[in-house]
């Protein structure tokens, strides 16, 4: 891997966790998973781990160019350990993205709809404020439907015309019908989960080849200048 495209790598990699922590949809998200038992949302861990990654592969870039363009046996090996540490994280930012995934299609639907039950209608607390932003963005109510709240009382969010919660109801004509939160919460996670396994899949490969390439130029360099081959 050249050196430029590690500098290009790490800026890249540090704008994309930055853009995964401030999407407002993906933040809605991830405070509807915080209430569940998930301490921190595998989505946060991600992002902060994409960002530390990025951060790193631009330093260690650094000390990659030098090493390569002053033969120092040093600094390459510094550049091959850093890469061996980046290649652990990004394995591990593998492993968590694909249980997320994995837990997303069986686990997440029936904490989602437990905790829709406890819906306040007085006070607005970060939960209710993203239940309600995705519910008007997607003009859909509750996970399943709109019954899940199980009352015909709704968010005034499940209503398509400015109401109150005690006037927005499930035969109103106005509420975005029964049609559920799941399939648009799912389809917006399961994109955003591809993303970063596919980019951290290609970036593992990335490293495992600057694994090799590093470690074969460490064979050839002495301190000073590099080993020329043996006459053919």
């Amino acid at each position: 891997m050249r050196i430029n495209h590690i500098y290009l790598t790490g800026i890249g990699l540090t704008s994309l966790g930055c853009y995964l922590i401030t999407r407002s949809d993906i933040q809605q998200i991830v405070r509807l998973l915080n209430i569940t038992t998930i301490p921190i949302s595998p989505i946060e861990v991600a992002a902060l781990l994409i960002i530390l990654v990025g951060i790193i592969i631009f330093l260690i870039g650094l000390f990659g160019c030098c090493g390569a363009f002053r033969e120092s046996r040093v600094c390459l090996a510094f550049y091959i350990i850093s890469v061996i540490l980046v290649f652990i994280v990004q394995i591990t930012v593998f492993i968590i993205m694909a249980m997320f995934y994995n837990e997303l299609e069986y686990g997440i639907r029936s904490r989602l709809k437990s905790n829709m039950k406890n819906y306040n209608y007085v006070t607005s607390s970060p939960y209710e404020y993203a239940i309600d932003s995705i519910q008007k963005q997607h003009k859909c109510c509750g996970i399943d439907s709109a019954y899940d709240y199980g009352e015909l009382r709704l968010p005034s969010s499940c209503c398509s015309v400015s109401a109150s919660s005690s006037q927005c109801t499930i035969n109103d004509i106005n509420t975005y019908g029964i049609s559920g939160c799941y399939k648009a919460i799912v389809n917006s996670v399961t994109l955003w989960t591809k993303i970063i396994i596919g980019i951290t899949f290609g970036l593992c490969i990335l490293a495992l080849f600057g694994i090799l390439f590093a470690v074969c130029l460490f064979r050839n360099v002495y301190d000073g200048y590099i080993k020329a081959p043996y006459p053919v």
